[in-house]
């Protein structure tokens, strides 16, 4: 038949290297293949208790419940002080969206049994996607003081809003806190503890509904702001009465602003530093959404204190496009 037809045949051959061609520049580049590893893990965090009370408190009853999932292979957990990570390896071949909601539900029915004091566990889902595709380091001289907010206002929020990033997320830097010096001696002169003093602190340092005002067609909602805000706030907060005789915070402790301890130290070419993590969405284009975060970082470096160097130390299109050229020669 191709003999016969040769024009026929000829031309189908040129179709199929037009759309070829015409297909080629529209493929995705990556540098891993979108792979869904069968994995999840549930975080769990318990400030101040250590490992054998993690692994009593928290750890056994989430091995006991999340293990009668069903597509569950084997059971991983690890306790350690002030954290619990259970990690649920499944079948390859099961569907891992469908099995983090029977994580999540699991989770629901065991909450109650888990301390009071416990954070909220967290389900972290294992994927290649997840990989920052971008590293950003950032340090200053006079700035860096207020580094943390500069980062997470200027350029985080501004990189977030970037067309295929999933998430942009800042390391490092100094994290505002409230510092409180409790002198034990004036505490026990007031038969008090530590625990009411942390009660008093909680009980007003809330945020509460007040409901809402109607006038005709508009519903205004009310609320009542009272999280604290500065350590002035903080000091004046009435802990105990002795004798109808208010006794505050700041006469049994000492009040300031600090910074929280910091776990890990980032730094750049020697100087305190902080990091920013790109990540992109499921499914996007590794080299297109890395030019894009480029391009928005220099209009950003425009908007920022001249004493700020921001510097792109990772970028994982770089490496696909030199593999790119290395297979074109």
């Amino acid at each position: 038949m191709s003999v016969n037809r040769p024009v026929t045949t000829l031309m189908i051959f040129v179709a199929i290297i037009v759309l070829g061609l015409t297909s080629l520049p529209k493929l995705g580049l990556d540098l891993m293949p979108e792979l869904e590893i069968p994995a999840v893990s549930v975080i769990t965090a318990y400030q101040g208790a250590g490992p054998e009370e993690i692994e009593t408190l928290i750890t056994e009853p989430m091995e006991d419940t999340l293990s009668t999932i069903s597509g569950v292979d084997e059971v991983i957990s690890v306790s350690k002080e002030g954290l619990s990570a259970v990690t649920l390896k499944f079948n390859w071949g099961e569907k891992i969206d469908e099995s983090v909601n029977d994580v999540r539900e699991k989770i629901d029915l065991i909450r109650e049994r888990l301390p009071e004091e416990s954070e909220n566990p967290i389900i972290f889902k294992f994927d290649l996607s997840m990989m920052p595709i971008v590293i950003i380091a950032i340090t200053a001289e006079d700035s860096y003081p207020n580094l943390e907010d500069i980062v997470r206002d200027e350029i985080v929020d501004p990189l977030k809003r970037v067309k295929g990033v999933a998430s942009a997320m800042a390391g490092g830097g100094l994290e505002r806190q409230i510092r409180i010096d409790i002198d034990r001696q004036k505490l026990v002169a007031l038969d008090m503890s530590v625990t009411q003093v942390n009660a008093a602190l909680a009980a007003q340092n809330l945020s509460i509904p007040g409901g809402n005002i109607r006038t005709g067609y508009k519903d205004y909602l009310l609320r009542t702001p009272e999280e604290f805000s500065n350590p002035q706030e903080v000091s004046e907060v009435v802990i105990a009465r002795r004798n109808g005789i208010a006794i505050k915070l700041k006469d049994v402790a000492d009040v300031r602003d600090f910074f929280k301890e910091r776990t890990y130290d980032v730094r750049m070419n020697r100087k305190k530093a902080m990091a920013v993590f790109v990540q992109k969405q499921s499914g996007q284009n590794t080299v297109e959404v890395a030019q894009a975060v480029r391009e928005q970082l220099e209009t950003i470096k425009k908007n920022l204190p001249p004493d700020v160097e921001v510097k792109m130390v990772m970028d994982n299109s770089e490496f696909i496009q030199g593999n790119r050229k290395v297979e074109r020669r």
